[in-house]
C-alpha cells in the first residue's frame, strides 16, 4: 500500500517537472513582462489564487462525495464499462461546476 502511494505522489509531482510546460510559462511571462509588468503581476496573483481554489475544490468533492475514488472508476471506464464512463464524466462534470461556484463565491 506504501509503495503505491509513494508511486502516486511520484505521478503527481511528475507534472511540476515538465519541461515543455515551463518553457512555454517562461516565454510567456517573458513577453508579458515586457509589454505590460502590472498584468504579470495580476496573473502570477491570479494563478495562485486559483491553485487555492482548485485545492479547496477537491477537499470539498473528498468530503461530499468520499465513496468515490475517480482513479478506481477511470481504470474502469478505461476498460470499455460505459456506466463507469458515466460516473468518471459525472464526477468530472460536479467538480468543474464546484470550482465555478468557488470562483464565483470568492468574487
Amino acid at each position: 500500500m506504501k509503495v503505491k502511494s509513494l508511486q502516486l505522489w511520484k505521478n503527481r509531482l511528475s507534472a511540476l517537472f515538465d519541461g515543455s510546460a515551463w518553457l512555454l510559462l517562461a516565454l510567456g511571462a517573458l513577453a508579458l513582462g515586457m509589454i505590460d509588468w502590472d498584468l504579470l503581476l495580476t496573473l502570477l496573483r491570479w494563478s495562485a489564487v486559483a491553485l487555492c481554489f482548485c485545492a479547496l475544490t477537491i477537499v470539498m468533492s473528498r468530503l461530499i462525495l468520499p465513496q468515490i475514488v475517480l482513479s478506481e472508476w477511470l481504470a474502469r471506464a478505461r476498460l470499455g464499462d460505459p456506466a463507469a464512463a458515466l460516473v468518471v464524466a459525472s464526477l468530472l462534470g460536479f467538480m468543474g461546476f464546484l470550482t465555478l461556484s468557488v470562483v464565483l463565491w470568492a468574487k
